[in-house]
């Protein structure tokens, strides 16, 4: 008879067994199951892992044990058989029964597979190879065919008499694919149409463990209960006890205490196969009974169900947990007190006490901690957990001390305060006194001086931070001496003024010695180089003292010129020098201390970072007034020439445009008192000029310069700078001077340019007609007939006082080049001009023309031509001939 793999018997190993090897997940057949044939593996290769890589078919033949391959084989060749049955017509009773036979074989494969997987997994792990969870693409695929066959079944519809254990297959096949609800299904469906099958108590258990999961605890305990009466006596004890915790869970304590004894009954008919069982009830018991409140019943209990004596006090102890869990603290310390008393040399006696001491400790009695800590003067721990348990007791004995002195910072209580100071010295006395392996006594030390600090214990406090320091520990040396130098800064601040200056007082000095020693702890910190700044002040006070301040300064700028504190003792160094420039004590004088500090490129970008550049500042004030005062001494001697100087190097380190300007005016007034300044002049003016253009205040000292050139007879400089004038400042008399210097110096080529360029810039100008007339008159010297003629023109049609003149020139121009009849046009417009006012050159536009002389001049230009062009015949004898050439003449005239 075919007897179903039960996976869910307290002996499978879905159960938690302690002996079982680590890759066993699934459960144990009751009878021998055969092996997964080859070929049907590599049906279901391409299923998606569950963990790591999957199993290779040697991997999985490498884990086959004695006859399990001739059983792999036959399984192999009934499923072949069964494949090809199925694949003919035949009766629906018949095909059922080979879909039944196919699901059984496919749960058989299943389970083989299952456990040569974990086998392969174990070989992997053997290796060293990283296969953290077992891969299940073999066996899985079972699952699921199997799940085929019995829907096979299902669709014939037909009154089959196997149909209770197709619906266990389902829910079983359902359950192993971690689909619990759609397992379920088929085995209610099992329970209710099959009550009185065989898989029936394992339907109703599955069904009370699903209600359970979903917190339907009543109708768990309903099913569970059905499930006793039905299934085997090995899986009773492991039902009970989930009964057991459905009644807690519905909070019926003493139902559920009933129960999981009768769990530990039923487990003691046959301990070999329950005990793992057992020792969980046991445990479990002790929660059970916490909830209970029965803390007497449950010490006799198990002094009279625990036999072994190692695990009576384990359970005593985790019932005392639950109790200090559930608040219930004077249960709990029943329990202590009886491990205590029961076990008094024991690892678990000492775990007792610490419990107790934390019991009190947390409930605010710590007279009853100062009265149980005479009971255990000396702790020897003779064992691994007794150290365990006074490791603890030491442990908590600090937490204590400082969570109470944190409190105490926080709320500010006295009583904190006095209970860490209890707990700081019962610490130090109990654990670290004699034996100090991780160095904890100075830290100590130096947290129960602070709390007699807070407590007012003054004395106290200073003792305990003078053997800190004298531990020499680096861990707390410089906070304790930081304490000290604090506490005599409090009385310093407290002390009546003094009257005297000369030196510091005796508390300042020991105040300074306290200093020095922090500085000396802390190292190259930068906490040591502010308290060396700060012993710096201290000095920097008295005449007698000042030498040695300066002196910490420069050691504090020479180790670190990039620090902070470097750039604050710069300051007190330079405050020091200008609050007592007549002090012969101090090194040198303010100038070397500005000199020095310019010279530590370090220090002044510090300055920039820190400081917001007041050094610089003050470099720069120190700069400007020893500029100033050496221009005023040269000013004084008449050293014009340094002085200008001093001007012009003022200048160039200003950023301050009204400085900058002021500077070169001076160094301009400066230069033009030397008789050698045409270079100096002329760097000043390019220097104002480039890097302010066009400044307005820069017109009257370069027109200065340029008529002192012009004096002086710098001709061409002078010419350069009317030229600047000319064009950069936009004077067009000073163009035209230029010009006109620059002719006079026999350059008429650089001449006509800036005479050009003056017509270019300032064509609206009222010289413009004169400065025509000045150019052409130039270029017809220079034989540039052209040139001449076009600027005579445009001098002849502006209509100003010099048109007639430049009219009357081009004329003669024309003449000159052999263009009478041009020459004439123009001399008979410039005539008519004193015949008539109405024609071409009116009043209105020429307001001097009719009396200019050069009108005259064309009447004159105008009558040698007409003599030129008239024939006469000779004045000579006879007579007659004589008198015909005079009246010619008359006529003509």
């Amino acid at each position: 008879m075919f007897l179903p793999w039960n996976p869910h018997a307290r002996g499978s190993l879905t159960r938690p067994f302690f002996s079982r090897p680590r890759w066993v997940m699934g459960a144990v057949i009751g009878i021998a199951l055969s092996q997964v044939p080859a070929f049907h593996l590599g049906l279901f290769a391409s299923h998606s892992a569950w963990a790591s890589s999957p199993y290779s078919q040697q991997e999985l033949r490498q884990a086959e044990r004695g006859n399990e391959p001739k059983i792999r084989v036959l399984r192999d060749e009934e499923i072949q058989q069964l494949r090809m049955a199925l694949g003919r017509r035949m009766p629906a009773n018949r095909q059922a029964d080979l879909y039944f036979r196919l699901a059984e074989i496919y749960l058989e494969a299943y389970h083989a597979t299952f456990i040569l997987e974990g086998r392969a997994h174990e070989a992997r792990l053997d290796t060293g190879a990283e296969d953290p969870l077992i891969n299940r693409d073999q066996s899985r695929p079972f699952l699921h065919r199997g799940i085929e066959a019995c829907q096979e079944i299902l669709k014939y519809g037909i009154r089959y008499d196997k149909l209770d254990r197709i619906y266990y297959f389902l829910g079983f096949y359902h359950q192993e694919l971690n689909q619990p609800k759609e397992g379920i299904v088929y085995y209610q469906k099992l329970i209710h149409d099959y009550p009185k099958s065989p898989f029936a108590g394992i339907a109703y258990k599955e069904v009370g463990e699903f209600e359970y999961r979903a917190a339907d605890y009543r109708r768990a305990m309903e099913h569970l209960e059905t499930a006793m009466t039905l299934i085997r006596a090995e899986q009773v004890p492991g039902i009970l006890h989930k009964i057991a915790w459905c009644h807690y869970r519905l909070k019926q304590y003493d139902h559920a205490i009933s129960k999981m004894k009768e769990v530990i009954t039923r487990c003691d008919e046959d301990l070999k196969q329950f005990e793992p069982l057992k020792q969980e009830a046991l445990q479990d018991l002790a929660t059970l009974y916490t909830e209970g409140g029965k803390a007497d019943e449950a010490i006799h209990y198990f002094q009279a169900q625990s036999g072994d004596q190692k695990l009576f006090p384990k359970l005593l102890e985790k019932l005392g947990q639950q109790y200090e869990h559930n608040l219930e603290n004077d249960r709990a310390e029943i329990v202590y007190e009886t491990l205590i008393k029961d076990y008094p040399e024991s690892d678990i006696a000492l775990k007792a006490f610490l419990k107790l001491v934390e019991i009190d400790a947390k409930r605010d009695r710590f007279d009853a901690v100062s009265r149980r800590l005479k009971s255990f003067p000396t702790f020897e721990a003779k064992g691994s957990e007794a150290q365990v348990a006074v490791q603890n007791l030491r442990v908590l004995f600090r937490k204590i001390a400082v969570d109470h002195h944190q409190e105490y910072r926080k709320k500010k209580h006295r009583k904190d305060l006095e209970t860490a100071k209890l707990f700081y010295e019962f610490y130090m006395s109990y654990f670290i006194s004699k034996d100090d392996p991780h160095h904890e006594l100075v830290e100590i030390q130096m947290y129960l001086a602070e709390v007699c600090h807070d407590l007012g214990n003054q004395q106290e406090s200073v003792d305990l931070y003078k053997k800190v320091i004298a531990a020499q520990d680096p861990r707390f040396s410089t906070k304790a001496a930081a304490l000290w130098t604090g506490g005599l800064a409090d009385l310093l601040k407290a002390a009546p003024q003094r009257h005297t200056v000369d030196e510091p007082s005796t508390l300042e000095k020991e105040f300074v010695e306290a200093l020095d020693h922090l500085r000396a702890s802390q190292g190259d910190a930068a906490e040591a180089r502010e308290t060396a700044l700060r012993v710096a002040k201290i000095l920097a006070g008295y005449s007698s003292s000042r030498p040695e301040a300066v002196k910490r300064i420069q050691d504090i700028i020479q180790a670190a010129p990039a620090s902070k504190e470097a750039v604050v003792g710069a300051q007190l160094w330079v405050q020091i020098y200008l609050d007592h420039p007549q002090d012969e004590k101090l090194p040198g004088k303010i100038a070397d201390v500005y000199e020095a500090i310019g010279k530590n490129p370090d220090l002044l970008r510090s300055d920039l970072q820190w400081n917001k550049g007041q050094l610089h500042a003050a470099l720069e004030q120190h700069a400007i007034k020893s500029k100033v005062d050496r221009i005023s001494q040269q000013e004084k001697t008449q050293d014009f020439l340094g002085a200008g100087q001093g001007y012009e190097d003022f200048a160039a380190g200003s950023q301050d445009r009204a400085i900058v300007e002021k500077s070169l005016n001076s160094a301009v007034s400066s230069y033009l008192k030397t008789s050698q300044s045409k270079q100096a002049l002329a760097r000043v003016i390019d220097t104002w000029l480039h890097r302010y253009p066009a400044s307005p205040k820069a017109l009257e000292p370069l027109r200065t310069v340029a008529t002192h050139a012009l004096i002086t007879g710098e001709f061409e400089f002078s010419v350069s700078l009317f030229q600047r004038l000319g064009i950069e400042f936009k004077e067009p008399e000073s163009l035209e001077t230029s010009a006109r210097l620059s002719q006079a110096m026999g350059d008429e080529q650089r001449a006509q340019a800036l005479w050009g360029e003056y017509l270019s810039r300032y064509s609206k100008s009222p010289r413009k007609a004169d400065v025509e007339l000045i150019l052409a008159r130039s270029q017809e010297k220079a034989g540039q007939d052209g040139e001449a003629s076009r600027s005579y023109r445009g001098c002849a049609a502006s209509g100003q006082w010099v048109a007639a003149e430049c009219q009357a020139r081009l004329a003669d121009l024309y003449l000159k080049n052999q263009d009478p009849a041009k020459a004439k046009e123009l001399y008979q417009q410039l005539a008519s001009l004193g015949r008539s006012d109405k024609g071409k050159h009116s009043k209105k536009k020429v307001s001097s023309g009719a009396v200019s002389p050069f009108v005259g001049y064309a009447n004159y230009q105008l009558a040698d031509l007409m003599e030129r062009e008239a024939a006469f015949e000779p004045m000579k004898f006879p007579e007659a001939q004589l008198k015909r050439g005079l009246n010619q003449r008359l006529n003509f005239l």
